[in-house]
């Protein structure tokens, strides 16, 4: 096995940030067991998923369904975290609709003693997405999805949610959630101080990790003592890890 390389966190432009982690990354795959080349027998595609997986920022559910009161990400957030990493490492994603079905149902409903009807088209489609990378070597994954609407929009609605899924399984994106809830979660603080510790753990430089802590700045007087404490002592450690 090499000798592992390392390198000192250097702080960079925005606009070098990718590089300057994708260079990293690919020092880290050149020394782990698993041995992922790039050799003439090897298809590309399956190494540049795993690079776009590290590079990938999480994508906060910040988005409200008021009606049924639940927190969901829009296609276009996902679509934006991969868009410029996915040009970068040259990959692409082809959409094709293997099976189409769609069925129209007639909904009653009583307002004020006055009945309505309206009708409401469901799409069910079966779609399958090809992954390649520049040699042409790709994956594939086919996905079922459902939508409805009461207009056209249906078929877009199914293809969306397929879309989004998809990069998000594929590509393994962070969300809000941690992977390890005794990790980045402790009882008797405010939740809060639960997000600021999640989102400090997830930061990837500096720069990232220096804009949290003013977010943490303008919600001090909103988090309780033992939080903040928690907060300070993760934000040091984190600090501590992005400079070795």
């Amino acid at each position: 096995m090499p000798k592992k390389k390392t390198t000192k966190a250097k702080a960079v432009s925005d606009s070098k940030v990718v590089e300057a982690i994708e260079e990293e990354v690919m020092e880290e795959f050149e020394t782990i067991d698993c041995k992922i080349t790039w050799q003439s027998d090897w298809w590309l595609i399956y190494s540049k998923i795993p690079i776009i997986m590290w590079l990938v920022w999480a994508v906060w559910k910040t988005q409200k369904n008021v009606a049924q009161k639940y927190d969901f990400r829009w296609i276009d957030q996902v679509q934006n975290a991969l868009n410029r990493i996915m040009a970068k490492e040259r990959v692409c994603v082809i959409p094709n609709v293997l099976e189409r079905e769609r069925r129209e149902v007639i909904r009653e409903k009583e307002w004020k003693g006055t009945k309505t009807k309206s009708i409401l088209f469901y799409t069910f489609l079966e779609i399958e997405y090809k992954i390649f990378a520049e040699d042409w070597s790709y994956v594939t994954a086919i996905m079922h999805w459902e939508a409805m609407d009461s207009w056209d929009k249906s078929t877009n609605k199914a293809m969306s949610a397929a879309l989004k899924y998809l990069l998000l399984q594929v590509f393994m994106i962070p969300t809000e959630e941690t992977i390890d809830p005794d990790a980045d979660s402790y009882e008797g603080i405010s939740s809060l101080a639960n997000e600021f510790i999640a989102e400090v753990n997830w930061a990837k430089d500096r720069d990232s990790l220096l804009k949290i802590w003013a977010k943490i700045k303008e919600k001090k007087n909103e988090i309780d003592p033992r939080g903040l404490t928690l907060l300070q002592k993760t934000f040091a450690e984190k600090t501590k890890n992005l400079n070795s």
